[in-house]
C-alpha cells in the first residue's frame, strides 16, 4: 500500500511540473501518422497477419523484441515496409533468418528482450523506406520520444493507420514504482504518460528521439502510466555482433 500511495504522489508531482506532456488521447488510441513521417517502422507479419512492428536498421536488417519472434520460424515470418496499414500496401519480404537474445526468457518479463531479422532480399529505400540510426546515449529522465505502432486502439483491435504519440521518458526510481518491481535492470528504458502507454500489437515497435532509435516496445503496466522498452544503447554491441552472426548464415 506504500509503494501504490507514493507512486500516486510521484506521478502526480511529475504532471504538476509539466514534465509528462498532457495530450488529448491515450498511447492506448494513439493519433493517426503516416509511415513517410516514420519510414523506419514495419509490421512483422506471422503467415500474412501482423503480429508486432519493427525498426529498419538497414537493407536487410530490422530490429524488433525478442518475445515476438521466439519460439517462431523465420519461414512463417514476413515484413511489411513502406505502408501506414499494416494490412495492405508497401512491400511484404520474407524473413531468412532471425537471432534474439540468448538470456531471453518470457519469464523474466522486459529483460534482454531484443531481436534482429534478416530478410531474404535487400530493401530498396525510398521516401516511405529508410533506416534509423541507433541512438549514441540513452535520454535522460523528461525527454520527449515518440512512439508509434498499430496496437489496440478505440477503433479496434489495431485496425487503421499507424498511430504515434509522445511519451516522456521516466526515471528508473518512478518506473521500479510504477511496476511494483525494484528488479527493473539497466537494459531498460520507461516512458509514458498519465494514462497514456503503449498497447498490445506495439511490442518491437520503435522509441525514437531526433529520429534516432532509442527503445523498442517491450512492456506496458497494469496502470497505463508507462511502457517498457528495451534500451538498444544498452544492447548496441550484442546488436551488430547479432547482425553478423546473421550474416554468416
Amino acid at each position: 500500500m506504500l509503494i501504490k500511495v507514493s507512486l500516486v504522489l510521484a506521478a502526480a508531482t511529475l504532471l504538476s511540473a509539466g514534465r509528462v506532456p498532457h495530450l488529448e488521447k491515450r498511447i492506448i488510441l494513439g493519433e493517426d501518422t503516416t509511415i513517410e513521417e516514420n519510414p523506419w517502422q514495419v509490421s512483422l507479419l506471422k503467415n500474412g497477419v501482423h503480429g508486432c512492428g519493427g525498426s529498419i536498421y538497414s537493407s536487410d536488417i530490422i530490429i524488433t523484441a525478442a518475445h515476438c519472434v521466439d519460439q517462431k520460424k523465420a519461414s512463417d515470418l514476413q515484413v511489411r515496409v513502406g505502408s501506414s496499414d499494416k494490412n495492405h500496401g508497401g512491400t511484404v519480404h520474407q524473413v531468412a533468418a532471425i537471432k534474439y537474445h540468448e538470456g531471453f526468457s518470457r519469464y523474466t518479463k522486459a529483460a534482454n528482450d531484443i531481436a534482429v531479422i534478416r530478410l531474404c532480399k535487400s530493401l530498396i529505400f525510398n521516401d516511405r523506406v529508410q533506416s534509423i540510426p541507433l541512438a549514441a546515449e540513452e535520454p535522460e529522465a523528461g525527454t520527449i520520444a515518440k512512439v508509434t505502432g498499430w496496437g489496440r486502439n478505440l477503433k479496434g483491435s489495431g485496425h487503421g493507420p499507424l498511430q504515434g504519440i509522445e511519451v516522456s521518458i521516466i526515471s528508473k526510481w518512478l518506473c521500479k514504482l510504477d511496476y511494483l518491481d525494484l528488479s527493473i535492470t539497466d537494459d531498460v528504458i520507461c516512458a509514458g504518460t498519465w494514462g497514456k502507454s503503449i498497447a498490445s500489437g506495439d511490442s518491437g515497435s520503435p522509441l525514437t528521439v531526433n529520429r534516432k532509435l532509442v527503445g523498442v516496445v517491450s512492456a506496458r503496466s497494469s496502470s497505463a502510466i508507462s511502457g517498457q522498452y528495451v534500451s538498444v544503447v544498452y544492447f548496441k554491441d550484442w546488436i551488430q555482433n547479432a547482425i553478423e552472426s546473421l550474416s554468416c548464415m
